[in-house]
């Protein structure tokens, strides 16, 4: 399940702080070591290499080296997808790191330019690789060596963790400077990715131009014709209210577009108005909950310097108002007013209710109603009795019951909602998946990580759990996980992500 490089054993632990491991099962000696690398690396580090150090226990040597503050790159381009601006920061740090290394007489072929082994800070820019000071003989015995690629190798991988919207100019950079093996030239061409593909930049190596998204004559007509009918599709296809949630099957995603339930409307003369509920995250609606409980303290702390009637039945009002409101906040959402013109108006669905999106558009749901009351109150609808030749059978239920999964999962409970997620593709990951990062199971609690962990499958198809460097970190059976090492699960073992649990399961 662990990778190798050069012929090494690559393990995480957190006996010396949060290491890399580097080793050999019998043991690694001096001589499988480049001596002079050693010492250049121990007398002046170099920039943007991990710090290094070399422990010998028993005249067998281990390299560690530390990851502390860095995320393992790896994790971080599966969920998120990277703009040219990203990518070129990246790609000119590797670049740097590289042209650099000559002055502290590395070599550019024992640099490991494979993601599992790069690792980044704050910012893109920010990057970290692995140097491994093993001797030229050690790197010849191993035909799969991880850093034998080069850096145009790795860049070239990068290019299906481009945004789809970029993804088309950064390939076609690629295959401009593809055969290009100066380091300090692709560093200086890479300024390109910093400004808009223009003809210069889209030109092929045999001299024809591609289309450019923002060239005139209709290009940027066209493009910007295509984003609209993609995000048009998307609102179309926008997933239903989060009421219904624990009944679709599959993981549980966050919808990019937020859903706002509609209500009777409210007739002002030939104007109709909409009351609108916004449904909010557990942490917006405790944060306004607090923000209604200082209000009320207030009230009561001035009838307590002021007492009188009118302080009195203030405070008193003030405070059922807020209970209220609290109480709408957690129940629909955050209310809101909007106008709905005659043309707009469309008769209520049958089979439902509707969902309305920020743009205007609407998706009926037609599978189920509008709230839980209505849901029960209207059940006899969502049933029919099935008969066979005249005989009466059992009652069937053709409502909302979510399927049972064939394979893995993992049952959890978030919001006094018991649900299940099936892990139907892997690395399968978890966290908060705010901004662009798109996780397998979105868990929208205190402390979460945007990624926080992951679940991968090795080659003989067993399943392990790994940490990826988040902020409070993962437990498994009451034990702390050291981050990016894989742990395998069985059934019935519970992961703790902070307070939220997940036990795994494997279906009969």
């Amino acid at each position: 399940m662990l990778q190798s490089v050069y012929g090494l054993q690559v393990q995480f632990s957190g006996q010396y702080g949060h290491c890399m491991e580097l080793y050999k099962e019998e043991g690694l000696k001096w001589s499988d070591l480049d001596t002079l690398q050693v010492k250049m690396l121990e007398a002046s580090p170099a920039p943007f290499l991990l710090p290094c150090r070399i422990q010998e226990v028993d005249h067998c040597i281990r390299l560690y080296y530390e990851l502390a503050s860095k995320r393992m790159l790896a994790s971080w381009i599966q969920v998120e997808e990277l703009s040219l601006q990203q990518v070129s920061k990246l790609m000119a740090s590797i670049c740097t790191a590289l042209l650099e290394s000559a002055n502290y007489m590395l070599d550019e072929a024992k640099f490991v330019l494979n993601e599992h082994f790069m690792f980044v800070g704050k910012e893109w820019s920010d990057v970290y690789l692995t140097y491994v000071p093993i001797a030229e003989s050690e790197i010849n015995g191993d035909t799969s060596a991880q850093g034998s690629d080069t850096a145009m190798d790795f860049f070239r991988r990068l290019a299906q963790y481009v945004d789809a919207q970029d993804r088309a100019a950064f390939e076609i950079w690629i295959e401009k400077h593809g055969t290009e093996t100066s380091l300090k030239t692709l560093r200086d061409a890479l300024s390109e990715l910093n400004s808009k593909p223009d003809e210069a930049t889209l030109r092929g190596e045999d001299g024809s131009v591609a289309a450019a998204p923002d060239q005139a004559g209709g290009g940027a007509q066209s493009s910007m014709e295509e984003r609209s009918a993609i995000m048009n599709r998307d609102v179309s296809m926008g997933s239903v209210s989060d009421l219904y949630a624990s009944t679709l099957p599959g993981p549980v995603r966050q919808s990019k577009h937020p859903r706002e339930l509609l209500m009777p409307n409210v007739a002002t003369g030939d104007a109709k108005w909409q009351l609108l509920f916004t449904p909010l995250s557990s942490r917006a609606r405790w944060l306004w909950t607090g923000a209604l409980l200082i209000v009320c303290a207030y009230v009561w702390s001035q009838f307590l310097d002021q007492r009188g009637t009118s302080q009195f039945q203030l405070a008193a009002g003030c405070t059922i108002l807020s209970a209220v409101l609290a109480l709408i906040l957690h129940v629909r959402g955050f209310p809101r007013l909007a106008k709905e013109t005659p043309a707009e108006r469309q008769e209520p669905s049958p089979h439902g209710a509707a969902t309305r999106y920020h743009d205007g558009s609407e998706a009926s749901l037609s599978r189920a109603p509008m709230n839980v009351e209505d849901y029960y109150r209207d059940l006899p609808l969502h049933t029919t009795m099935l008969g066979q030749g005249g005989k009466m059978q059992a009652t069937v239920f053709l409502g909302g019951m979510s399927r049972q999964t064939k394979g893995p999962r993992l049952d959890y409970v978030l919001d006094g909602k018991s649900l299940s997620v099936e892990l139907s593709s892997f690395p399968f990951t978890i966290g908060r998946g705010e901004a662009k990062s798109e996780v397998g199971l979105v868990l929208d609690a205190s402390g979460i990580s945007r990624l926080h962990a992951e679940i991968v499958r090795n080659e003989e198809g067993q399943l392990a759990i790994k940490d990826t460097g988040s902020t409070n970190g993962t437990q498994m059976n009451g034990k702390p996980l050291v981050a990016y090492q894989p742990y395998p699960v069985q059934e019935g073992d519970v992961i703790r992500l902070v307070s939220v649990e997940l036990t795994f399961r494997v279906s009969s």
